[in-house]
């Protein structure tokens, strides 16, 4: 995948759900859980702040790019629960730089980490796993 230059659309209001590798990962860092992440929707998610994902600096940069969630490595790449596959987020602005073999890469990081999302107690959905090339 190719970003745009200054692209950072991605991080603004971001929706990111957190894997328990993702947050072990941050917690190392010496950030607190409280600092970064909310349950919202039935999920822990990254935290928003000022309308940008916490991790955001003020350079439009990640200051956690090197141990940065599995649902940003894997972007633009998502899966989308409604209808139970992987596809390319149309909001991204570099998604048609993404080939079929990085495609397909990103998506089984997204179905490995499924099992480890972390849902708030009255969550009780599940997720059906399947993919498109």
């Amino acid at each position: 995948m190719r970003c745009v230059p200054d692209c950072y659309l991605c991080c603004v209001e971001t929706d990111m759900i957190l894997t328990k590798e993702d947050v072990k990962n941050l917690l190392a860092l010496g950030y607190e859980l409280e600092e970064f992440s909310e349950y919202r929707d039935g999920y822990l998610r990254l935290k928003n702040k000022n309308g940008m994902c916490f991790f955001l600096n003020e350079r439009g940069a990640c200051r956690v790019y090197e141990n940065r969630p599995i649902g940003c490595r894997a972007y633009p790449v998502i899966y989308d629960v409604e209808e139970g596959k992987c596809k390319i987020d149309e909001e991204c602005p570099a998604g048609d730089t993404v080939g079929p073999e990085e495609f397909l890469e990103k998506c089984k990081l997204i179905i490995r980490a499924l099992p480890q999302l972390i849902r708030s107690e009255n969550s009780g959905s599940s997720v059906n796993v399947k993919h498109e090339t």
